[in-house]
């Protein structure tokens, strides 16, 4: 994630969060949640998508209601698998923000 936090005003400058992936072979499936932290699931932004070995995600700050998520510190949870076993997981920290 190379910006933690991001402000979805659309005033062009980091209005979505860009979360990037690499890995060693392509045939991985994704899938990447978004937590508040109270641990309630606000985003299913990827469900089962086969991935390559390296792109991105970007999450705009709507939740599954498409509504703009509140302002705060949220968890991007990833988890890869392989067709042989392989599962990796991971978790990030965020934060949706506003300009002062």
């Amino acid at each position: 994630i190379p910006e933690k936090s991001f402000s979805p005003d659309g005033d062009g400058f980091q209005d979505f969060l860009q979360i990037n992936y690499q890995t060693d072979t392509p045939d991985f499936v994704a899938n990447v949640k978004i937590f508040d932290t109270a641990g309630r699931i606000i985003k299913d932004l990827v469900k089962n998508e086969l991935i390559g070995t390296e792109g991105f995600f970007k999450w705009d700050g709507s939740t599954n209601e498409n509504r703009l998520a509140r302002l705060g510190v949220y968890i991007i949870y990833i988890q890869i698998f392989s067709p042989t076993g392989d599962v990796k997981e991971f978790k990030k920290a965020c934060a949706l923000a506003e300009k002062f």
